[in-house]
């Protein structure tokens, strides 16, 4: 195959030059296997700091954190009475459905590099779904399924616990990206 120098113009000139692509070791990759470890982290995170909060919130205020339990058993059909399994089924399914929302968002919303790139992104865009998860729930499920835990505490209270959910679950999936999941999970264990 012959090829002359009038074709090749066309693709290379002194008016177009050729752009060098690298492969900066910062950029942002197609999501893996490795995003899941750093996922349930974010999840527990999460829910962690929304236990916090409520505990901090039950601490200044007549509502008992144990309550607050027996309820989250109570929304997911378990009850106990006041006995001592309520409060720890009420845990257990907390924590199990913040590391199942930590997994499903990373796999589905977090997938979109735009978020990925930035913290500001990331907070924005974890709290945002955790703003659109406490009205449904609040506002559409429990009413029906639990109108005792609604009233618990003010929807404030509530709203603010899901927006920690939010900053922790997308500080640690932001970290996770940017910083190595085996860096990330070791912060986070030293911290605890």
């Amino acid at each position: 195959m012959q090829v002359n120098s009038s074709s090749l113009h066309h693709y290379v000139s002194p008016s177009r030059p050729i752009r060098k692509t690298s492969v900066n070791s910062n950029s942002i990759r197609p999501l893996s296997n490795t995003i899941v470890p750093i996922a349930l982290l974010a999840g527990l995170a999460g829910g962690v700091a929304e236990m916090i909060w409520i505990a901090g919130y039950c601490a200044v205020t007549p509502l008992q954190g144990s309550e607050v339990l027996r309820q989250i058993s109570l929304s997911a059909g378990l009850d106990f009475g006041s006995g001592l399994l309520a409060p720890i089924c009420g845990i257990a399914i907390h924590l199990g459905l913040s590391v199942l929302l930590g997994l499903v968002f990373a796999l589905s919303v977090w997938r979109l590099p735009v978020l990925r790139s930035s913290v500001v992104g990331s907070l924005l865009a974890s709290c945002a779904v955790l703003c659109v998860i406490w009205a449904v729930n609040f506002l559409v499920v429990l009413p029906s399924l639990n109108p005792g835990f609604v009233h618990l505490m003010p929807y404030g209270v509530g709203l603010v616990s899901k927006l920690l959910f939010g900053v922790a679950m997308g500080w640690i999936l932001y970290q996770g990206e940017h910083q190595g999941h085996r860096a990330t999970i070791a912060r986070a264990m030293s911290v605890a």
